[in-house]
């Protein structure tokens, strides 16, 4: 299973980083990514979605900090 890249709404009202944060809790909670799967690289996701790394590296600790991944 390949894991999914979030495509961004820059208009939305919620900010890049809730959105990446959303995506991928959305995607673990709704079984869509398995336990142990790791998310893709920091640097991946940032290229794709063209947003900084540190918008998704806050993502991602958000992320860790809801007890959804591991760090």
């Amino acid at each position: 299973m390949s894991i999914p890249l979030p495509e961004l709404d820059r208009d939305a009202p919620a900010s890049l980083v809730a959105q990446i944060a959303g995506f991928y809790a959305q995607a673990i909670e709704e079984g869509r990514m398995r336990g142990g799967e790791r998310l893709p690289p920091i640097r991946d996701v940032a290229d794709a979605c063209d947003v900084t790394r540190g918008t998704v590296q806050e993502a991602y600790r958000q992320l860790a900090e809801r007890g959804l991944v591991e760090g």
